[in-house]
C-alpha cells in the first residue's frame, strides 16, 4: 500500500505533466517557465520512483 505522501507526489507529477501538456508553462510575471517545470518533473518522478 502507498503512503500518502507517495500519492500526493504522485498526483503533483501528474498535474505539472498535464500543466505542460495544455501549454500552461508561465508564472504570474508572464515568464516561460517550461523548462523548469520539465526538471521538476524529472526530479519528482525519481523520488516516486524510488519510493515504489
Amino acid at each position: 500500500m502507498y503512503s500518502l505522501s507517495h500519492i500526493s507526489l504522485g498526483i503533483r507529477i501528474y498535474n505539472l505533466k498535464q500543466m505542460i501538456e495544455n501549454n500552461d508553462v508561465y508564472d504570474f510575471a508572464g515568464n516561460n517557465v517550461k523548462e523548469q517545470m520539465e526538471a521538476e518533473v524529472e526530479r519528482l518522478q525519481k523520488i516516486y520512483d524510488e519510493e515504489e
